[in-house]
């Protein structure tokens, strides 16, 4: 069963809860104050939709809300597992008189210890009289996933009726391990899977995942659901971020959860060079990872296919001259594919010993931000990697004809510097180009589909496009 949580829009637009691709809608009962339950449970009929109340605390002024919803005979009411024994007999009771099922759950903010722990919560909850059995918690680990994943499988094959909801950066992953009731997301409210999605997910469907922010955090999970969906495939790409453990220890739980492979945002490529390493070997970050027989392999896509791209725009590399802003791993990718062309090149950093790693690994020189203006006057191609750039790091009288500029961050406002450019008169490659040739890639790899350029640009852009109106704009990356 799928639930999504209702908000304050309930009230005046249940049927858009009832077309999201939930079959239950949660009620925070305190969240509609002077509401009565009824009213609710009228509503939720209307789109079509059971109904789970939930109220916190229990105690004191959630318990008499909890009643209520009782009696206006909700499908579901959730009552917290800690509820005195007393208290909870006469509410179980009152709740089988009105034919109302009772959801005992255990709430924290805290991971998982052990499965063992998790699976003892749902057998205290089925002992004590509840007809299905809650566990929320932190989710951020892998190790975390694993242990919900094993109580699951283990309520399951002793006939538990239960449910999982997680917090935290993989709690888009708790829908996906077996329980009877699972919470998906609406219009990135709350942390989770999109409920739409979740929808659409069967044992069958073919999972990828999308971690860290690539050039445009948003776009890229839409765009390959786009994908997907146009070319009849039975897979989804869903969202995550990595916790504590690494971007290293999160591929080899997706690995052995089944997923297809992961396409790496920033801050994780350079990282995720350790835990899936190319085949080639020597690749200075991980762009794109995939699942096979033998393990984990990473590929460095954003340096090849940014060449694919001055390419297309009849920018000839070899003997330029190329500075470098940046020195995650997206900038030390870049200087790797133009040095490979034969361009001299520049690596320019905030921190000169990352800037110096970064170049190192590629065969370029070092520079601190401020050298900058120096080095651009001597420079014919200057290739942005810093994410939301300040617009004084390039300073004007350094944009001039002849300069190519190449700026691969393309989230909505992030930075003025290819518009600046072209008003000089430089040549300008937007981040779009490089991007849609990236998704590409990874579409390749994941699938071994080989969508056309137009396809995945109609895509990218209509995803960029609902990304804008959504209002979500990248954090500024400290890694320059």
């Amino acid at each position: 069963m799928r639930c999504v949580r209702a908000g304050p829009d309930f009230i005046d637009e249940p049927e858009r809860y009832g077309n999201c691709g939930a079959q239950i809608v949660e009620l925070p009962l305190e969240r509609f104050p002077g509401v009565n339950p009824g009213k609710l449970r009228l509503l939720a009929d209307r789109a079509g939709l059971r109904t789970l109340a939930t109220t916190a605390p229990a105690g004191g002024r959630g318990l008499p809300l909890l009643e209520r919803a009782v009696l206006a005979r909700l499908d579901y009411v959730e009552l917290p597992l800690e509820t005195d024994v007393e208290t909870r007999g006469r509410f179980l009771a009152k709740s089988r008189k009105s034919a109302v099922k009772v959801v005992l759950s255990q709430r924290s903010d805290q991971p998982p210890r052990s499965a063992e722990t998790v699976l003892r919560t749902f057998q205290k909850c089925a002992r004590a009289g509840g007809d299905l059995a809650l566990v929320s918690c932190d989710v951020s680990r892998a190790d975390d996933v694993r242990a919900l994943r094993e109580a699951s499988a283990a309520a399951r094959r002793q006939g538990i009726p239960h449910g999982l909801r997680g917090s935290g950066g993989l709690s888009a992953l708790a829908p996906l391990l077996g329980a009877d009731l699972v919470f998906g997301d609406i219009d990135g409210r709350d942390e989770g899977l999109d409920i739409g999605l979740l929808s659409r997910i069967s044992p069958a469907t073919r999972l990828c995942a999308v971690i860290g922010e690539p050039a445009h955090p948003e776009a890229a999970p839409g765009a390959l659901n786009e994908f997907f969906r146009r070319g009849g495939l039975d897979h989804a790409c869903i969202g995550l971020r990595p916790g504590p453990d690494g971007p290293g220890a999160l591929a080899r739980l997706l690995a052995e959860m089944g997923f297809l492979g992961i396409l790496v945002g920033r801050p994780f490529r350079t990282a995720m060079a350790s835990g899936a390493p190319a085949p080639a070997g020597g690749a200075p970050s991980v762009s794109v990872v995939r699942s096979r027989a033998g393990g984990l392999a990473g590929f460095d896509t954003d340096g090849p296919v940014l060449l694919r791209a001055l390419d297309d725009s009849g920018i000839r590399v070899h003997r330029r001259r190329a500075l470098v802003l940046g020195t995650g791993g997206a900038a030390r990718s870049a200087a790797r594919a133009l040095r490979s062309r034969g361009a001299h090149v520049a690596v320019a950093g905030r921190d000169l010993r990352k800037a110096l790693e970064a170049a190192g690994g590629a065969g370029a020189r070092a520079a601190r931000l401020a050298s900058v203006p120096k080095i651009l006057a001597r420079s014919t191609l200057l290739v942005n990697a810093i994410p939301s750039a300040p617009s004084g790091l390039v300073p004007e009288e350094c944009l001039r004809p002849g300069l190519v500029v190449v700026d691969l961050d393309c989230s909505p406002g992030a930075s003025d510097l290819l518009d600046r450019a072209a008003g000089r008169g430089a040549h300008v490659v937007g981040g779009r180009a490089v991007l849609a040739k990236n998704l590409a890639e990874a579409l390749r790899l994941f699938t071994g589909a080989r969508p056309s350029r137009r396809l995945v640009g109609d895509i990218l852009d209509e995803a960029l496009r609902r990304a804008a109106r959504s209002k979500k704009n990248l954090a500024p990356d400290q890694n320059y």
